[in-house]
């Protein structure tokens, strides 16, 4: 992309190196302006929080809101060291990543679980800054009785650098861990430098089973550091350039270092899509500000292109632009009330039916874990679930070795007939491995054609499958299987278990058998005419739960998982009696329940 010349632009800066390389971080930005004298003390930020809660509480009950917060918050600063305290929370980086822990007045550790924001503060701004005042967000948090934690992500100018982030997973991992956090609603927001960090930091980060953003708010962030390195002074290229970040200048063997940390690229003179991490939150919401007249204009211009490519892309996103403010680049933007308010009713979606990804690392990202072919680029691919056909799609695959598939079990079942349709441009094969498959099948065709670059794993439930390069479908039968079960792939802290039955014959008499075991018996046990296997274990005896099809041939079965099972598996599937031939008639695909602790 041909830019426009260089120009001055006012930019805040603390101008100070980055810790040399030699000398691992013993305290995140020695030296950086985080720290005493760079914000103020602990003592008087709780001054100050006490003064505006009570303020904020006065007019939220004039209005006849109930509050919660009618005190001061605490704020407790925790270091997730570099290496293995003995507990297991490092960041394994060779730096440490420092926090500020805010909990509301009157807190109950024992208490119910409650929703958690983490902040990201602006460029050369520290963690525990994001309480001096400079947003009313830890306010309201404390108003509503959530968590705050403010992050550092390695350094106060490390823009939101990927190292800094591996820190920060392990941080909210210990945040989730001494914590009652509710893990569906944990929300990220961001100003300047920490707009453009909560962003990748949500794209990259798309794995349901660990701590994972239900939403983001964003303020005027950099989006696109190709772009900022462009605009920023030299003296920040140089801590940019830094061999602890991204390494050197975006050109060349470093290009790919900002690409990753970024959520876009602006060189083709607009967002590049396919190489965008911002398509990854498809399923995050996202509430963007910023200002048209911003003091920094290149974030205005970053903000413009991220609104585009969002308003073009059809995910869950909502934005205002502001002009003529006192102080157009500010925390204001995202004031306390409109962002708590924007968080609260949005929770965690897990059982996603489509979504695309653009990975810069091996990982999984909602239903699939993607292994990179390498050479420094991204892999890309698209997955959507068809319900109606029993369906899985993968498209656009492109840098991929590898792909492991797990769709919500609600959506479909992978023990019973089901499509794959896979279409990748790489030249060499691709290993798509199934999970949750619950029994082996007995055909995969092509086009009807025989396949058979495929094995199944009986002791793990997958299904692998070689895909050639191009477009394929694969068709997947089970001649045993003609019931469809559908049903939750984990029990949590609510002990009832809900499963939907389809495919049987109306008034058709059923058993569900349940067993904490699974196993192969032969059903010539107890009818020498019948050659199939149920695939729950029979002994020790298991629970059966009668019962009779409705008028579609379907059934919904509710039952109560005993608190001493919490760590163990159930293993459940449908038969129906009688059979013209034999005495079970059909069998239905087996569910795995994970039972989780209470």
């Amino acid at each position: 992309m041909s830019r426009p010349p260089l120009r001055a632009v006012a930019v805040p800066l603390l101008l100070l190196a980055v810790a040399p390389p030699a000398a691992p971080q013993a305290v995140p930005g020695a030296g950086l302006g985080i720290g005493p004298g760079g914000t103020p003390s602990m003592a008087e930020v709780v001054l100050r929080s006490a003064e505006r809660s009570r303020r904020e509480n006065d007019r939220r009950r004039e209005q006849g809101v109930i509050q919660t917060g009618l005190g001061p918050y605490t704020v407790t600063q925790v270091d997730i060291p570099a290496t293995d305290p003995g507990d297991g929370f490092y960041t394994g980086t060779g730096f440490l990543e420092r926090i500020q822990i805010m909990t509301p007045y009157g807190f109950d550790a024992d208490g119910p679980d409650v929703p958690l924001i983490v902040a990201f503060n602006g460029w050369g701004l520290s963690a525990n800054s994001f309480f001096n005042g400079m947003s009313t967000i830890p306010d309201e948090a404390n108003v509503r009785g959530w968590m705050v934690v403010a992050v550092t992500c390695l350094d106060d100018k490390s823009y939101g650098w990927i190292v800094g982030q591996t820190g920060i997973e392990v941080a909210l991992k210990y945040v989730d861990h001494h914590y009652p956090i509710d893990r569906d609603r944990i929300y990220g927001v961001g100003w300047s430098g920490g707009g453009g960090s909560v962003a990748s930091y949500a794209a990259r980060h798309r794995d349901p089973t660990a701590p994972m953003f239900a939403a983001i708010a964003t303020n005027a962030g950099s989006y696109d550091l190709e772009d900022t390195y462009f605009w920023v002074p030299s003296s920040t290229k140089q801590i940019m350039e830094h061999p602890n970040l991204f390494q050197g200048p975006p050109s060349g063997a470093t290009l790919h270092n900002y690409e990753r940390t970024q959520t876009q690229s602006l060189l083709a003179g607009a967002v590049d899509l396919p190489r965008a991490q911002l398509r990854n939150l498809l399923h995050t919401p996202v509430r963007h500000v910023f200002s048209t007249d911003d003091t920094l204009p290149y974030l205005a211009a970053q903000s413009a292109h991220f609104r585009d490519a969002f308003l073009a892309d059809g995910t869950s996103y909502s934005w205002q632009s502001f002009s003529g403010l006192p102080e157009p680049h500010t925390w204001d933007l995202l004031p306390g009330p409109a962002t708590l308010d924007f968080f609260e009713p949005r929770s965690l979606q897990t059982d996603v039916g489509a979504f695309r990804v653009t990975a810069d690392r091996k990982g999984r990202y909602d239903w699939a874990t993607v292994f990179l072919q390498g050479g420094g680029d991204f892999a890309t691919f698209e997955c959507a679930l068809d319900e109606a056909t029993n369906g899985v799609t993968v498209t656009g695959v492109s840098n991929v070795t590898a792909l492991v598939l797990e769709p919500p079990p609600t959506r479909v079942a992978l023990g019973t007939d089901f499509s794959l349709t896979f279409s990748t441009a790489d030249a060499a094969p691709t290993l798509v491995r199934l999970k949750r498959v619950t029994a082996a099948p007995d055909t995969v065709t092509v086009g009807g054609a025989p396949f058979t670059a495929w094995t199944y794993d009986g002791a793990t439930d997958e299904l692998t499958i070689t895909a050639p390069p191009g477009a394929t479908k694969f068709d997947v039968a089970f001649d045993d299987t003609s019931l469809l079960l559908k049903g939750p792939a984990t029990v949590g802290k609510s002990p009832d278990v809900h499963l939907d039955l389809a495919g049987g014959q109306a008034g058709q008499e059923y058993v569900l058998l349940l067993g904490l075991a699974e196993a192969e018996t032969p059903l010539t046990t107890f009818d020498p005419a019948d050659p199939r296997d149920v695939l729950v274990a029979l002994s020790p005896l298991p629970v059966l739960l009668p019962g009779t099809l409705d008028a579609n041939g379907e059934a919904a079965i509710d039952f109560c998982v005993p608190p001493t099972l919490a760590g163990q598996s159930i293993f459940g599937q449908f038969v129906t009696l009688p059979g013209a031939a034999t005495i079970v008639d059909a069998l239905s695909n087996r569910l795995r329940i994970d039972v989780l602790a209470p």
